[in-house]
């Protein structure tokens, strides 16, 4: 119609669906604005990772450390590369807790002992048809694993990998994300 319109709404679907451009605003600031995917697949700060998507992206604690040249975030005892991250911007924040993110969709199943995964221990299992929604805990955080549909419900334990081009970082103290 070449008109502008501002909408505005409280529900992050209903934004993600209409919009051509959304901002996301917190305690009445201005925290991003851009086009609906991009801001969904690049949160401006962990407030932004958890109010766009449903369920939520998981955030998780990470320590990030040095290893053989290269920087890792340790959660739960194991090391996930970061490989999309150049070792100078993350050089500031070695040996420091960081919130480590990721959409439930992003995790993947893996066979147990497999280098880099995790046990995720499932709690309840939530039957959406296209799929189904894995709540539980992954080394003691509690998280949400999104799973294709026509697989078998897993229950108890399960082995999972944290894909690295799927991980954000988030510095603990402000919350923004880290690049």
């Amino acid at each position: 119609l070449g008109t502008t319109t501002i909408y505005v709404t409280h529900d992050q679907v209903e934004a993600m669906t209409m919009g051509d451009r959304i901002c996301i605003m917190n305690k009445g600031e201005v925290v991003q604005i851009g086009k609906p995917l991009e801001v969904y697949r690049n949160p401006a700060d962990a407030f932004v990772a958890r109010f766009l998507g449903n369920p939520p992206m998981n955030l998780l604690p990470a320590r990030l450390e040095a290893s053989g040249g290269r920087v890792v975030a340790r959660f739960a005892d194991v090391a996930v590369e970061l490989p999309g991250y150049p070792i100078a911007v993350l050089k500031p924040y070695l040996g420091a807790t960081v919130t480590l993110g990721i959409r439930p969709e992003d995790i993947v199943l893996a066979a147990p002992g497999e280098p880099e995964s995790f046990t995720f221990t499932v709690d309840v299992t939530e039957e959406l048809g296209l799929g189904r929604l894995l709540h539980g805990k992954l080394a003691e955080t509690d998280a949400v694993v999104l799973m294709a549909a026509g697989l078998p419900a897993p229950t108890g334990s399960v082995a999972v990998k944290l894909p690295a081009h799927a991980l954000h970082l988030f510095d603990d103290d402000s919350g923004k994300r880290i690049e």
